[in-house]
């Protein structure tokens, strides 16, 4: 049998995945955890890799942080204290994936190709009179 190379771990199963939990639970990341018990981001993410009650730690560690931080800006807005809301959404953004939302109209234009408002918008300020018009009379003809 071949002899185990390295530094024996550090682990502990009965500590580490409740302290990730916990300081989890109060808003922290994973890599702030790793901070917290002296170790590297690296050791956090070998052991999440190498220990799946550690790895189920972080995920409901993950799901607690986001509580935490929706919690904070919904307490924050709703009570008018003093809040940067910039601040929180980026850091909404940064960790748990918010996406600013882009919203677009679609219309079916004359020709029956479909496309955005926008760029159906820019089609109708490049037309000509004589195309304007034909346009207009086309979109009364069809409300008719």
């Amino acid at each position: 049998m071949a002899k185990k190379r390295g530094r024996p771990s550090t682990y502990k199963p009965s500590k580490h995945p409740n302290q990730v939990y916990e300081l989890m639970r109060q808003g922290f990341s994973i890599e702030a955890c790793a901070g917290q018990m002296g170790v590297s981001k690296q050791t956090i993410y070998n052991w999440r890799d190498q220990y799946p009650e550690l790895l189920d730690a972080i995920k409901r560690g993950e799901s607690a942080s986001q509580y935490f931080w929706e919690d904070l800006g919904i307490s924050a807005i709703t009570s008018g204290a003093k809040f940067n809301a910039t601040v929180w959404i980026f850091n909404m953004k940064n960790r748990f994936g918010w996406r600013d939302r882009k919203d677009v109209e679609v219309i079916n234009t004359e020709s029956g190709e479909v496309c955005a408002k926008r760029q159906f918008l820019e089609k109708i300020i490049h037309m000509n009179n004589e195309e304007l018009d034909k346009f207009i009379k086309k979109r009364q003809a069809k409300k008719l």
